[in-house]
């Protein structure tokens, strides 16, 4: 019984010692073979000495078959219980899997529902957010153009209040004038700058009675000779609100005698003359030309000569004094400009 269960373990089936004499108990009776009885009657017709050792020798094989056959039933049944054993581990090994992957299913499903729950809840808030935002966008857009009306408006009574103080301030102006005076209002500016070819050094910036702002560019242009320079000046009259819009402001001055300057570009240079050539927002007074040496002082005038009803005479007008040097790269002018304007009052009479 030891040897045959060790027999059956070195195979894979495991099994008891007492299972195996209760297996052993069951099948221990077999039937005889068939042709047993067959071989038994044969035997007995033959002679005595011949039948006696014939039907020993049946009789040996029968005993010899019939162990062999009880060995064989034995292995049988111990195969098929070892199976039976066995398959009834892996089953049961299968099921604890199939329960541990259901209940791993089960809380992956409830992680999920979990999630989808909370993204729910994120999507609402973001829903909310943006309605919130839609409503304070549109909100703000309104305010924004009310703002901006306002403003417009505030700056437009802003200009008409400006525009009624000066012509009140010219109108007393205009009554303390006595009448044999000279109508004219003396501008002077002193101004030094490096100016790039084809820009302007502008000065000036001086507020008039009449509410007007008057300046003088001087535009330094390359000639053939290398050594000679031509200055393009414009004595220009703008309106305030003009000269802010085309950056001229940033060299106003509220005395008649400046040194305040600044550089314009070529742009900016053609942006101020188009609207004075095509608007009444810049008027040019006097453009005077000139052509000098580098390094060489010149003087322009620009004289229109006038007289008052009592018969004195007068002169409005620029006179301009230059002295441009090259730079050493030839690509700018060191420019110095003295300017004196005589500019017409509003109380001048012709």
């Amino acid at each position: 019984m030891e040897g045959l269960r060790e027999f059956l373990a070195k195979r894979g089936f495991t099994i008891g010692a007492s299972g195996l004499v209760v297996l052993i108990s069951v099948n221990a009776i077999q039937a005889a073979p068939v042709g047993l009885a067959v071989t038994i009657s044969t035997a007995a017709a033959l002679a005595g000495a011949t039948l006696t050792t014939t039907a020993t020798t049946t009789l040996a094989k029968a005993i010899a078959m019939t162990a062999l056959h009880k060995t064989l039933i034995i292995a049988a049944i111990a195969v098929a219980v070892g199976t039976g054993i066995y398959e009834t581990y892996q089953a049961s090994r299968l099921r604890d899997q199939l329960r541990k992957l259901h209940e791993q299913q089960a809380e992956q499903v409830q992680q999920l529902i979990r999630e989808r729950d909370e993204v729910a809840g994120k999507l609402a808030g973001l829903r909310v957010e943006n309605e919130w935002f839609n409503r304070n966008n549109s909100v703000l857009l309104k305010l924004r153009a009310e703002t901006a009306r306002l403003r417009g408006e505030l700056k437009r009574a802003e200009q008409i209040a400006m525009n009624k103080l000066d012509a009140e301030r010219v109108q007393r102006v205009v009554e303390q004038v006595p009448a044999n005076s000279q109508p004219v209002e003396i501008f002077s500016a002193t101004a030094r700058a490096i100016v790039p070819w084809n820009q302007a050094l502008v000065t000036g910036g001086w507020k008039t009675l009449s509410g007007k702002r008057v300046y003088v560019l001087a535009v330094p242009t390359r000639v053939e000779d290398a050594g000679v320079v031509m200055i393009k000046a414009d004595v220009i009259e703008v309106f305030v609100e003009a000269a802010t819009k085309l950056g001229l402001d940033q060299s106003n001055t509220g005395d008649s005698d400046t040194k305040l300057s600044a550089v314009l570009t070529t742009e900016l240079c053609q942006t101020i003359a188009k609207p004075a050539n095509d608007t009444n927002e810049v008027a040019i007074i006097s453009s005077p030309r000139l052509t000098l040496f580098t390094g060489r002082q010149a003087q322009i005038q620009s004289k229109d000569n006038k007289e008052t009803r009592a018969g004195e005479k007068y002169s409005v007008g620029p006179t301009l004094t230059f002295m441009p040097t090259i730079s050493g790269d030839g690509q700018s002018v060191d420019l110095g400009m003295t300017a004196n304007v005589n500019y017409l009052s509003p109380s001048a009479n012709p």
